[in-house]
């Protein structure tokens, strides 16, 4: 799974996750977010497919610009109404409607600012070896695209994604850099489609 597509179960130990916890701490006061990040796709078996780079902007709500940089060039854009999907290689945009009824993608999750417990069962993990807190999310959808999203947290700061599809494949998502509340460009998140691009318009 990618996230350009928007895109087994692990032995953990589960717990009651309390009214406070690591993403809602995060969340907490959270107006923007900005990071590097690095995103291993890994198979059913663990074997590595696919590595990519690229830079993530957040807004709240409702906004993020996810871009790919390498070693394909992919722009993901949304302004709270709809979502802007730019591969460069196929010249080729897709626009979608932005739906908080699919809020089971990571990029959504973030950005909104409607409780994660509406859309996901949380359960809390153990500390990772590093002293990362842990908490695993399960799409309470039938329709959602992955399995779970485990989200680990370090020094309040939102360190890594684990995403595992229904296929078995998972993203790991590192962030780097991380930068809370910065001051963002509003153009950031606004998008034109080239001239010559192929668009595919989904709205309503």
């Amino acid at each position: 799974m990618s996230l350009r597509l928007f895109s087994g179960l692990f032995l953990f130990l589960s717990c009651t996750v309390q009214a406070t916890d690591p993403l809602s701490d995060f969340l907490h006061e959270l107006k923007s977010f900005k990071a590097d990040f690095e995103q291993t796709l890994y198979d059913e078996r663990g074997g590595v497919l696919e590595v990519s780079r690229g830079i993530v902007h957040l807004q709240r709500p409702g906004r993020f610009r996810w871009e790919y940089q390498t070693p394909y060039v992919q722009l993901i854009v949304a302004d709270g109404q709809s979502i802007w999907i730019h591969d460069q290689d196929l010249d080729q945009v897709t626009i979608k409607d932005f739906d908080l009824s699919t809020q089971n993608t990571p990029a959504l999750l973030l950005s909104s600012e409607r409780p994660a417990r509406d859309f996901f069962t949380l359960q809390a993990l153990p500390d990772s070896a590093d002293g990362e807190q842990q908490l695993k999310l399960l799409p309470k959808s039938s329709d959602a695209a992955f399995s779970s999203i485990q989200l680990l947290f370090k020094n309040n700061d939102l360190s890594r994604l684990h995403v595992e599809d229904k296929l078995g494949q998972t993203s790991v998502i590192a962030f780097h850099h991380p930068q809370r509340n910065p001051s963002l460009a509003s153009t950031l998140f606004e998008f034109v489609p080239p001239p010559d691009a192929d668009v595919i318009d989904g709205r309503e």
